[in-house]
């Protein structure tokens, strides 16, 4: 009797779980229309409450027809205007996401693995699409297929889609990125960072120009690696270390453009001791440098 009554009760208990996930892919579809013009009407088949299996919904694949997860959704050429769909965290099985060849605008979401954690194959191409990627495309563990290709993205390529570990197809050609490229994408043919006008590097053949001293103070002061810099009226060094923050643009007077919260910024600080300390300091230092080059 009890045996009887533990059976029936999972049995309840998954059905009420897969209605859960089921009214959860209704809502993620629901949204999903919302977020778009659909001048073409390629939609009309998503009727909401639905009459039927949202697996029969035009563009959507399921993991099983009596299930409703939605698997896939393959909506290319579709006619489609807006920005970047809502709603996709719903749709809690969704790995793959094609939506090229439609007329969508706007950025893409800084976290789109978080978004949809199982993601396999994300297409884009033939967009508006804009903006940088910096970090929409960190820990997707699972991408095995990412086109973001005739877009107008911008901005450094992020290294970190290099060493996601399934990657083998990937194309960003025909878009405004810019800086070098990573090693870790230099694998992959030229042909798909062709078209970035200003994007520079391996495997492409127009080097990297050589970024001037100046740039790289820059670069520090805005957060990056300790720096050593010499000229004829500065001498830092730009570290994280353990010592007082000091004024910045008072050592570095050919940078009139500093905003004060640039020149006051904690993370930069100046390593007393080998710091600027005039010309007897500027000597002390280039004579250590040269004992420990030599």
């Amino acid at each position: 009797m009890e045996l009887g009554f533990v059976r029936v009760l999972l049995v309840l208990t998954t059905l009420f779980l897969q209605r859960i996930s089921c009214w959860s892919d209704v809502e993620c579809l629901r949204e999903f229309k919302s977020s778009f013009g659909d001048p073409m009407r390629f939609l009309d088949s998503w009727v909401f409450p639905p009459t039927s299996n949202i697996c029969n919904f035009a563009g959507i694949t399921c993991l099983h027809p009596n299930d409703s997860s939605v698997y896939s959704i393959s909506l290319p050429a579709s006619g489609f205007t807006g920005e970047f769909p809502r709603g996709l965290d719903k749709c809690s099985s969704l790995t793959y996401l094609d939506l090229s060849q439609n007329e969508l605008s706007g950025s893409i979401p800084p976290n789109v693995c978080s978004i949809l954690p199982y993601l396999v194959a994300f297409d884009i191409h033939e967009n508006s699409f804009s903006g940088s990627i910096d970090t929409s495309f960190n820990n997707c563990t699972y991408l095995n297929n990412l086109d973001l290709s005739e877009n107008r993205f911008s901005g450094p390529i992020p290294g970190q889609i290099g060493v996601l570990p399934r990657l083998t197809k990937f194309d960003v050609s025909n878009n405004q990125f810019s800086g070098p490229i990573p090693s870790s994408l230099t694998t992959f043919d030229s042909s798909v960072f062709a078209s970035n006008p200003v994007l520079c590097g391996q495997p492409l053949r127009n080097e990297c120009p050589r970024r001037s001293w100046q740039s790289e103070v820059l670069e520090a002061i805005r957060g990056s690696s300790p720096i050593l810099i010499f000229s004829n009226r500065v001498f830092q060094r730009l570290c994280y270390v353990r010592s007082t923050p000091l004024k910045i643009a008072q050592h570095l007077p050919w940078i009139p453009s500093l905003d004060r919260r640039t020149q006051s910024r904690p993370s930069v600080r100046i390593f007393h001791g080998i710091g600027y300390g005039g010309p007897r300091a500027h000597a002390r230092i280039m004579q250590r440098e040269r004992r420990r080059q030599g």
